[in-house]
């Protein structure tokens, strides 16, 4: 596939660097098969004076050695023999005349393996490269090592970046593009499982009905997404064993701070550093009720993965290694098949239909949105959808349904009780209902909407 999808920003903030007059350095950096490398290698196939160069792991003088080769052939010179100062200076052996692009993928395994490396691409860059015609990226994919490397106040090259991307998964709004010919329904399946993750998604093209890419794609301990999980994790976190239970518990239903120190044994002051970890690399969140006006005061947080194949993974994978090892995965085929859509999709579900509310025009909405989330606690009734308008002090509730048949009029029955409490919980007016469905809505719920101003969306995206 290898198509840019949902890259157009980024690829407008390359553009924008290499347009700028003066040296550049662009730091680029995210999770692992985001698209990093296809963004990078697309920009330069469109200015062809530019060098790529793929760090590898591994030691120190074995990079040297290839850099050394790669620099000398992109200048016509043969093989240079410099270290690394004065050979990333040698570059002003390019015609000054023409902007070129030097990339540096895998940036962090230079820095990893030589502590010294920073500081001689300090000296390079403040001597020599800020005054050629040049623009330099660096790549990296383990979000940890690059903020500390190349962002932290600490880091020899602190300040001198003038661009930085932190590439994230792409939207659920332009997955279609990847599928054009699954159904909304088959796209929310399939994006319950990949997220994002471009190289998550083209693994999964092709792959038939979901279960079946489930079952030769992730539960196949053969295939690279078996054990994509603890290589991610292996890499960004000091203490592997001591995050993979906590996120275990957290997919398995823990969600409390109380209920996950209960589940895997330890003090709630043990674990909060670690999760504080793994929500910096967006793997968890804390979500609280979305009426709190200081979440980070809040006592009613809830912890849940934000990152959906990990989600997946530490819910049908992650307890069944041992099965799924010894190549017995009819079980956990069989549990998924069980619990897949309503046991999981629905919830993802309900947060792609939170996340639309940003995409529905004010008007139609007849409020400003402020804060979208969803409610639970004392006074009010759990809620899969609330806007509040901070600004006009008005307040919207709504539902989400993923099921096989339409929805009737009994859907709001529930929703006016939690309006109700809810506005009078908030202060705020009430400004209408809001009705997500996946299988549509029956004609009496038409109507009634038509006559009472609910609005409804069908799917996730296609209002009615």
């Amino acid at each position: 596939m290898g198509r840019l999808i949902a890259r157009e920003n980024e690829m407008g903030t390359l553009e924008s660097e290499y347009s700028s007059s003066g040296a550049s350095l662009v730091v680029v950096y995210g999770r692992r098969r985001v698209g990093k490398t296809t963004l990078i290698t697309e920009f330069m196939g469109r200015h062809p004076n530019g060098l790529y160069i793929l760090a590898r792991e591994a030691p120190i003088e074995n990079n040297l050695a290839m850099f050394q080769q790669k620099i000398g052939d992109y200048l016509g010179v043969g093989r240079l023999g410099s270290d690394w100062a004065d050979l990333l200076k040698s570059l002003r052996g390019r015609d000054p005349g023409e902007r070129m692009v030097v990339a540096i993928d895998e940036f962090q395994y230079l820095a990893q393996d030589d502590s010294s490396f920073l500081s001689e691409l300090q000296d390079a860059w403040d001597t020599c490269l800020k005054d050629l015609n040049i623009m330099l990226i660096l790549c990296g994919s383990y979000r940890r090592m690059m903020e500390s490397q190349l962002l932290n106040s600490n880091s020899p090259m602190y300040g001198r970046r003038t661009a930085q991307i932190l590439l994230r998964p792409i939207p659920f709004d332009r997955y279609h593009e990847f599928f054009p010919d699954m159904s909304e329904r088959e796209l929310v399946e399939s994006y319950s499982v990949t997220g994002g993750v471009p190289k998550y998604i083209e693994t999964f093209s092709g792959g038939g009905e979901i279960f079946t890419a489930i079952r030769d794609k992730v539960l196949n301990p053969d295939s690279y997404l078996h054990s994509e999980v603890a290589f991610i994790l292996s890499g960004e976190v000091t203490d592997m064993k001591g995050s993979m239970p906590l996120m275990a518990a957290i997919s398995g239903g823990s969600r409390k701070l109380s209920d996950i120190s209960s589940r895997v044994g330890l003090k709630q002051t043990d674990i909060t550093k670690a999760l504080q970890t793994l929500r910096g690399l967006d793997l968890v969140d804390r979500e609280v009720p979305v009426t709190e006006g200081d979440p980070s005061k809040s006592k009613s947080g809830l912890y849940r993965i934000s990152d959906r194949y990990f989600d997946f993974w530490f819910r049908y994978v992650y307890p069944y290694q041992d099965m799924l090892e010894s190549r017995h995965p009819e079980y956990v085929e069989a549990r998924i098949r069980e619990t897949f859509v309503q046991g999981y999709v629905s919830f993802v579900y309900e947060g792609l239909c939170r996340e639309q509310i940003w995409h529905i025009d004010e008007v139609a909405l007849r409020l400003l949105p402020t804060r979208v989330g969803r409610y639970w606690g004392k006074g009010a009734d759990e809620t899969d959808v609330v806007v509040m308008d901070d600004v006009g002090k008005r307040i919207m509730v709504g539902e989400c349904k993923y099921s096989e048949s339409p929805k009737d009029t009994r859907v709001m029955k529930g929703l006016k009780g939690r309006m109700d409490a809810l506005s009078r919980l908030t202060g705020y007016e009430p400004a209408g209902y809001i009705v997500f469905s996946m299988s549509g809505f029956t004609d009496d719920m038409r109507e009634y909407a038509e006559r009472n101003g609910v609005i409804l969306v069908e799917g996730v995206t296609g209002r009615l």
